[in-house]
C-alpha cells in the first residue's frame, strides 16, 4: 500500500507520488513507476525473521541481476563497458539507484530477457559474415547464455504493467503494432543541481516480440522530459518496424487472444485476455477490467448499448454463474449485483 514514504529506512526515500499510490500489484507498480512498491521489495529482500540485512538483500539482488546478464557486458563486438550492480543500500538500489550503472546494450538485453519471457542472450552485432562476391560464408547463430525459469503468469504480469504504461500514450498511435515500454528517471551526480538522464524502453510488438529499443537523452530541455524520449522511440520505431517487415500477429499466431484488436483494447493483471478464442472479447482495465463481447455486455454492471438487452444467457455477478432466460429484460443495476 503506497502511502508516499517508505518509513522502515532512515533516512526515509519517498515515492514520486508524495500522497501514494495506493495498493499496487507488480503490474501496477510497472505501470504507475511507482517507487514505494518496489522500496518494499528491496526491504523484504534484505528482511530475514525481522532484521533487516542490507547486504544480505543486495547480495539476493545481485543474484537476481545476474539471471538477467546484468552482472557481466553484454557480448557485443564493440568496446563497452562492465556494468555495476549496485552495492549500496538495496531499498533504493531495487529502484535502480545505489551504484546501479550499465550501458545502453546491458540493459536493452535485460529487457530483451523480459520481453521473451525469460531467455538470456549473449548480444552480437553480426548477423552473417559474406566474401566479396556476396557469397555466405558463416551465419551467426543466437547464442543463449541462460534460461530463466518462472511460471508464465510472472512474465504476463511484467508485460502487462509495461503494455498499461503506454497503453494511453498518443505517441504510439501511428505505429502498426502494439508496444510495451518503460519511462525511466536518473539523478546525475550533484542532486541538488537537478538534473537527469531520461530514457524509454520499449518492445514491439507487444505479441511475439522481435525489436527492443532503448532510447536515452541527456539533461533534455523539455518540460515533457519523458514525452521526448517516448517520441523518439516512436519515431525509430515507425521506420524500424516496416524494414523489418513485422506486422500485427494474427489471431491464430496469438496465445493470448491480442490479435487483431485496437490500441484501445489491452490485457488484465495476469496479461491474458477475457477469451483468447474468441474475437468478441476482450479485456480492458480502464472500464474495471470487465468482459467486453460486440453486443456491450460487461462483467462489472454495465451495458453500453442499451437499457433493454435481448439475450439468451444473463451474467449473476454475485456468484459468477449464468442464468438462461429469453426475452429478459435487463436493468441496469448499478451496484453491478445482478442481471
Amino acid at each position: 500500500n503506497c502511502v508516499g514514504t517508505f518509513t522502515e529506512v532512515t533516512p526515509s526515500p519517498r515515492c514520486w507520488s508524495i500522497f501514494g499510490h495506493g495498493n499496487e500489484t507488480v503490474t501496477t507498480a510497472i505501470r504507475d513507476s511507482c517507487n514505494y512498491y518496489f522500496y518494499s521489495v528491496g526491504y523484504k529482500l534484505a528482511t530475514k525473521s525481522g532484521v533487516y540485512d542490507d547486504d544480505a538483500g543486495l547480495n539476493i539482488l545481485y543474484n537476481y541481476a545476474d539471471m538477467y546478464g546484468l552482472s557481466e557486458k553484454s557480448g557485443v563486438e564493440v568496446s563497452e563497458y562492465a556494468p555495476d550492480v549496485s552495492g549500496l543500500d538495496a531499498v533504493r538500489s531495487c529502484i535502480g539507484q545505489g551504484t546501479n550503472a550499465y550501458t545502453t546494450a546491458e540493459i536493452a538485453r535485460y529487457a530483451t530477457t523480459i520481453a521473451n519471457s525469460g531467455t538470456c542472450f549473449k548480444l552480437t552485432l553480426i548477423d552473417r559474415v559474406c566474401d566479396a562476391g556476396g557469397k555466405t560464408i558463416y551465419e551467426k547463430e543466437p547464442d543463449v547464455r541462460n534460461v530463466i525459469e518462472l511460471p508464465q503468469s510472472y512474465w504476463n504480469a511484467f508485460h502487462s504493467g509495461m503494455r498499461q504504461m503506454v497503453q494511453n500514450k498518443v505517441y504510439f498511435n501511428d505505429l502498426a503494432v502494439n508496444v510495451a515500454g518503460k519511462t525511466g528517471t536518473a539523478e546525475k551526480a550533484g542532486r541538488e543541481e537537478g538534473v537527469y538522464l531520461v530514457s524509454f524502453i520499449g518492445f514491439a510488438p507487444y505479441v511475439n516480440p522481435e525489436v527492443v529499443c532503448y532510447v536515452v537523452i541527456d539533461e533534455p530541455e523539455s518540460g515533457d522530459e519523458h514525452g521526448v524520449s517516448s517520441k523518439l522511440f516512436n519515431d525509430i520505431m515507425s521506420e524500424v518496424l516496416p524494414y523489418l517487415n513485422i506486422k500485427p500477429a494474427t489471431l491464430d499466431e496469438d496465445p493470448t487472444g491480442m490479435a487483431g484488436k485496437s490500441k484501445t483494447n489491452y490485457t488484465d493483471d495476469d496479461g491474458q485476455g477475457s477469451d483468447g478464442d474468441n474475437e468478441d472479447y476482450w479485456q480492458d482495465p480502464e472500464e474495471g477490467a470487465g468482459e467486453y463481447s460486440d453486443t456491450g455486455w460487461e462483467e462489472d454492471g454495465y451495458s453500453d448499448s442499451e437499457e433493454e438487452y435481448y439475450e439468451e444467457e444473463y451474467y449473476e455477478e454475485d456468484n459468477g454463474e449464468y442464468y438462461e432466460e429469453e426475452n429478459y429484460e435487463e436493468n441496469y443495476n448499478e451496484g453491478g449485483d445482478e442481471y
